[in-house]
């Protein structure tokens, strides 16, 4: 296959043809830019829209992104994280994809990229995936005229509260970010394990 689906068991396709027309939008955009190498589509979590495209998140973003007090304190810089700020209805380019659902080039993924990283389990492999397109300058396409809908957290139980499961592994895949892909130090991971707890 050219292209792989990367899909959650809580994500639903709400209309025929969402994904051949995704792979219509790559291709076209490849065609004027080889550094596009996949793309998703809007995704959207109980009735609102939820871009779910991010920047691939440097340790102080981390700290952001898990410490409520600095992500108050750092709004305009969280919401830019996360693109809150770009919902529009224009194709964009961007880093990292949503976990739930994205297409990418096969090859690339496979033979450059390497898959996920095996030492993660269910979060942080699209932001490590990112990480990886970032350095060799690659990046998706978002195209928000295709629409998915997602059942946040149905697929690990947490869609309610934070299970031990689901904590456990975020906990985890997050350290192996920071200390495999950012080299961050012992003292700043159990940090952001404190502030994260």
């Amino acid at each position: 296959s050219k292209y792989i689906v990367i899909m959650n068991p809580d994500t639903l396709l709400v209309e025929e043809g969402t994904i051949d027309r995704l792979i219509d939008e790559i291709e076209i955009e490849r065609d004027k830019d080889s550094k596009i190498i996949g793309g998703q589509p809007l995704i959207q979590t109980a009735g609102t829209q939820n871009l779910s495209i991010r920047e691939v998140y440097t340790y102080f973003d981390s700290l952001i992104q898990v410490f409520l007090p600095l992500r108050l304190v750092f709004k305009k810089r969280y919401n830019n994280m996360w693109k809150k700020n770009s919902l529009n209805d224009k194709k964009q380019y961007f880093e990292v994809p949503a976990g739930n659902f994205f297409i990418i080039d096969a090859n690339i993924f496979f033979y450059q990229l390497h898959g996920f990283d095996e030492h993660t389990f269910l979060y942080e492999e699209e932001m490590i995936l990112g990480f990886k397109l970032k350095s060799i300058g690659l990046h998706f396409l978002f195209v928000p005229s295709e629409k998915v809908n997602h059942e946040q957290g149905k697929s690990t139980h947490s869609h309610q509260k934070l299970s031990y499961f689901a904590f456990k592994h975020m906990l985890h895949s997050k350290n192996i970010y920071l200390k495999k892909y950012l080299k961050v130090g012992l003292f700043h991971v159990v940090l952001l394990d404190l502030l994260f707890i």
